[in-house]
């Protein structure tokens, strides 16, 4: 029997596999992106991007601007 955990990861996984396809690197993703491109909801889209930050395949907007700030600063 699978649980409502196991069937939204599963979806989170989809998600992330379907976003993989649709964007490319460099590209600005975002949860509200991925949600729109993939036509899933909310929670599918974030739990896929936290899984491509997480594999380091995007890297979160707080990480540029930080860059961006750092860059500024010097």
């Amino acid at each position: 029997m699978t649980t409502i955990e196991e069937l939204r990861e599963e979806q989170a996984l989809q998600t992330k596999g379907m976003a993989e396809l649709w964007f490319e690197s460099g590209d600005d993703i975002s949860v509200s992106l991925i949600q729109r491109r993939c036509e899933v909801g909310y929670y599918s889209a974030s739990m896929a991007y936290d899984m491509m930050v997480k594999e380091e395949l995007i890297i979160p907007d707080i990480v540029k601007s930080l860059e961006a700030l750092k860059g500024k600063i010097k």
